[in-house]
């Protein structure tokens, strides 16, 4: 019984590394990859480490799974960055699929605004 809550815990994490997965082939460009899979990367290897604390119920491999945590957190947002800034500047193609719903099929508002 007291081995059923790590399981969920790392059963939770290993649920956001394969949606980390699936994104980085359902994803249409780098930069669309890279921001979903480092946020579920990133959350899926905290709770996992989470998990392993739990499970081990050792003070020492607590602290080490706290640092890794940390350390996912830490360097994982700066290592996005880099990686997008140099998708940026290498020319990576980019997927626009920005739908305007404020405006006609002839290009112009289809709400007039009241203030003009």
């Amino acid at each position: 019984m007291t081995d059923l809550l790590p399981a969920i815990v790392a059963l939770l994490g290993s649920l956001f590394l394969l949606l980390a997965a699936v994104a980085l082939f359902r994803m249409p460009d780098s930069f669309g990859r890279l921001s979903a899979t480092g946020k579920a990367v990133t959350l899926g290897a905290a709770v996992v480490l989470a998990a392993t604390a739990l499970a081990t119920r050792d003070s020492g491999v607590a602290a080490r799974a706290m640092a890794g945590i940390a350390f996912f957190f830490l360097t994982a947002p700066i290592a996005g960055y880099v990686l997008g800034r140099a998708a940026w500047r290498s020319g990576a193609p980019r997927v626009v699929t920005v739908l305007d719903e404020f405006t006609s099929d002839e290009g112009t508002p289809a709400v007039e605004d009241e203030a003009r």
